[in-house]
């Protein structure tokens, strides 16, 4: 397993690599999570390349990004253990030199949900995900789900940039309780780590109400707000219900799509927490 610091040795050593090629772009403190979409990619192609860059340009000013968990010799040693042929490990100065100016932005669908909540986190996150793809120029790049807002904003900016990578989402990876796996999650205490499973559990019971036939929109938006607030260590910031593929907010009820996506952030104590599940 190969370590490059260097943007252009990064880019030479990509175009050698033998084809087809995954990417796996990360910020570190590797989990169960990002080991799935290194395990999807080590099946789809023949050489495997993951990155882990703590992106300062998706996080504001009030935000994580000082005390973001940077456990890089583990994650060495974790990516050590999968079939991983280049890792690239840049600084901030070689992502974003002194004069660096020029910025990605996909529109309105990175001004709701979380856009609205983290101003400028997607311009930063359609920035670094361009930069990478451009270097790699990888066959396929690999997200999560849980971040379904971002699997819907990088589709959009490969299609619309013609970056010529196929986007692969990989499911959301849970703990056997059901919080969905985040790098954010050492952040909770015992307390906090037991209030946090109101996440899944909220969605489960909105998957349980429209499996029973509740198609009235209203009414499932508060059967998931009612749920979560019945957890004192719980703080809605947003729910909301979409189509899975625009992120179009659905207004219309009763409900006649055929899937939809109930998008939630909650904080748990000072701990933000998202998640999200698709309901056939």
């Amino acid at each position: 397993m190969q370590i490059i610091h260097s943007l252009e040795k990064f880019r030479k050593e990509c175009s050698t690599l033998n084809r087809s090629l995954g990417l796996v772009p990360t910020m570190g403190a590797i989990h169960d999570g990002h080991l799935a979409l290194i395990k999807q990619a080590s099946i789809e192609n023949k050489s495997i390349v993951v990155t882990i860059f703590v992106n300062p340009k998706q996080f504001s000013e009030n935000e994580d990004f000082n005390d973001y968990p940077r456990p890089i010799h583990s994650d060495i040693k974790s990516l050590e253990s999968e079939n991983v042929d280049l890792v690239f490990i840049p600084s901030t100065e070689e992502m974003y030199p002194s004069n660096h100016s020029t910025y990605v932005s996909v529109g309105e669908i990175a001004k709701i949900l979380e856009g609205k909540s983290r101003p400028n986190h997607f311009q930063g996150v359609s920035t670094i995900v361009t930069k990478l793809i451009s270097a790699s120029r990888p066959n396929n790049t690999y997200f999560g789900q849980k971040d379904a807002q971002q699997c819907a904003i990088v589709q959009k900016l490969n299609n619309e940039l013609n970056l010529g990578t196929t986007i692969r989402i990989v499911p959301t990876v849970r703990e056997k309780d059901g919080l969905a796996i985040s790098s954010r999650n050492v952040y909770l205490n015992p307390k906090e780590r037991s209030a946090s499973t109101i996440l899944f559990r909220s969605l489960e019971k909105a998957k349980k109400l429209k499996s029973h036939g509740m198609n009235d929109l209203n009414l499932l938006t508060e059967n998931i707000r009612d749920y979560i607030k019945s957890e004192p260590l719980a703080k809605i910031d947003y729910i909301s219900i979409v189509d899975p593929n625009t992120l179009e907010h659905l207004t219309k009820t009763p409900l006649t799509n055929n899937q939809i996506l109930v998008l939630i952030a909650v904080k748990i104590g000072n701990i933000r927490l998202i998640d999200n599940m698709i309901l056939n």
